[in-house]
């Protein structure tokens, strides 16, 4: 084995499709030595926790993490919605204000899903709550697991392209909204969350934020009081609302432990993804500037990103040894890992 590992997963505890056992076999097949749990605003349980300890010393080694939803950092208000998610990387997942975080912040994801349901069905989607929660399979409610409950109705293909149809006539007429249209039609996975489901799609007003969200600052802070790495996931995503300058200078004020290099594998081809690889590379820079964690991965959810991953030596290159280095350089305790 390289040593490639992905510090950023998820399993079906929230928007992944296996659990914490199958994740790690499936990294073993595909050449992955370490996988770092990191699902959405969720921590495995006692009995997952107790699963993971009995594997003992083995390829792959394994770390307890999460991806906070975090808000923006406070020069920016704190504003809750288009924010930022926080991943923490060897976090104690009993730790109690961590354990309370998350159950508000599921109790948060259930009362979103539930209004962004009705939303749906005034749009003339055949949706419910149910069939929601059902598509979920865990405790995290999130907007894949509503797509998932969508695509189960073959009526509501009928309503996706009448309202594809609907952008693509405003397109002609619009540069910007042409450029968002042909970016969604090389991925047409994205077509729910650039039609309706996210604060900037065509249609507003469907998708809405979570009812509880901590701002930037106190995502790093719980993580941190957790015995975790705070680390910035993805910044392509945020970069509109936090400029390159702040984030230097919250870097430099050590209001995190590190940032993310290596991300976007699923956006290979396409424009978006370029720009976000000349991100990475931006970010590499800011990691050797300013001594920082350098951190990443496949951001797998299937099976078949994990196989993706273990192919793609342009992206797994650069995490050859990446936790063995952050362990060194941070001294962060491994008692929740297999470290």
């Amino acid at each position: 084995m390289k040593n490639i590992q992905t510090l950023h997963s998820h399993t079906s505890a929230s928007d992944g499709v296996m659990n914490h056992l199958e994740v790690l076999k499936c990294a073993k097949n595909n050449g992955i030595s370490v996988v770092a749990f990191t699902d959405h605003d969720s921590l495995p349980s006692v009995q997952i926790v107790e699963q993971l300890k009995k594997q003992g010393k083995i390829v792959p080694n394994w770390i307890i993490g999460i991806e906070i939803s975090a808000g923006l950092p406070t020069e920016l208000g704190g504003e809750p919605y288009g924010g930022v998610h926080m991943v923490g990387l060897f976090v104690d997942p009993f730790n109690p204000q961590l354990v309370d975080h998350c159950k508000k912040a599921q109790q948060g994801r259930r009362e979103r899903m539930t209004q962004i349901v009705a939303n749906l069905q005034g749009l003339g989607f055949d949706i419910s709550v149910e069939a929601c929660l059902s598509a979920s399979g865990g405790e995290s409610v999130g907007r894949p697991h509503i797509v998932k409950a969508l695509w189960e109705k073959a009526s509501n293909l009928k309503v996706v392209e009448r309202i594809r149809k609907d952008m693509e006539r405003a397109s002609l007429n619009d540069i910007n909204l042409k450029k968002r249209y042909e970016e969604m039609m090389q991925r047409e996975s994205q077509l729910p969350y650039v039609l309706f489901l996210s604060d900037d799609a065509f249609i507003k007003g469907v998708d809405v934020d979570y009812g509880y969200r901590i701002d930037f600052d106190t995502a790093v802070r719980l993580i941190r009081d957790a015995g975790g790495l705070a680390i910035l996931a993805h910044y392509s995503t945020a970069k509109s609302k936090i400029s390159w300058e702040l984030l230097e200078k919250i870097i430099s004020e050590r209001r995190l432990d590190g940032v993310e290099t290596v991300y976007a594998m699923t956006l290979i081809g396409t424009k978006e993804g370029e720009e976000w690889r000349n991100d990475s590379l931006k970010l590499e820079e800011l990691v050797k500037k300013h001594r920082i964690i350098a951190s990443g991965g496949a951001d797998a959810h299937t099976k078949q990103h994990f196989i993706d991953f273990g192919q793609r030596s342009d992206y797994n290159s650069k995490t050859i040894g990446m936790a063995e280095k952050m362990i060194t350089q941070s001294g962060v305790s491994t008692t929740w890992s297999s470290f």
